[in-house]
C-alpha cells in the first residue's frame, strides 16, 4: 500500500518538525514548508513532479507571504481542493467562519495532542480514495 502524502505548511520550525517526525513514524509521508507561497508552488507543480499528489493539507493560519485562508483559496482557484486541517497560531482564537466557509475539514489548534491529530487525520483519509487529488493541477 502507498503511504498517504501528507503537506505540512507551518512557520513554526520546532512546531513543523515535531508534526512531522510524528506523521512520519506513523506512516505517512509528509512534506513541508514554512510559508504559503512555497507550499502553493510546490503543490502546483507536484503532479508534474514525479507523479506525487497530495492526500491531506495541515496548514497554519498565518504565515509570511500567503496566509492559510489564501493558499487554500489559491489551490481552490485551480481545482486543488484536498481534505485540510487548519492550525490557529493563537489558543484564544475561535472557529473562523471564512474558514468553514472555505470547506477546512477540522480546525486544529496546536496545543491539542499530536495523537488527537493522528486520529483526525485517520479519519479523514479513510474517508477519501487513495490518490484522490493526483493529477488535478495538471489540468490546469
Amino acid at each position: 500500500m502507498v503511504a498517504k502524502h501528507i503537506f505540512l505548511v507551518d512557520a513554526h520550525a520546532a512546531s513543523r518538525a515535531s508534526i512531522a517526525e510524528a506523521l512520519s513514524r506513523a506512516g505517512y509521508k509528509v512534506t513541508t514548508s514554512d510559508d504559503g507561497e512555497h507550499a502553493l508552488m510546490s503543490i502546483i507543480m507536484a503532479p508534474k513532479n514525479r507523479g506525487k499528489s497530495i492526500d491531506l493539507l495541515i496548514c497554519d493560519c498565518e504565515m509570511p507571504g500567503l496566509t492559510g485562508l489564501e493558499l487554500i483559496d489559491q489551490l481552490r482557484m485551480r481545482g486543488i481542493v484536498p481534505p485540510t486541517i487548519i492550525m490557529p497560531d493563537s489558543e484564544d482564537e475561535g472557529v473562523n467562519p471564512d474558514l468553514l466557509r472555505e470547506g477546512c475539514a477540522v480546525y486544529f489548534k496546536k496545543s491539542n495532542s499530536i495523537h488527537q491529530m493522528l486520529e483526525q487525520i485517520g479519519q479523514l483519509l479513510d474517508q477519501q480514495p487513495a490518490d484522490a487529488f493526483a493529477g488535478e493541477a495538471a489540468a490546469t
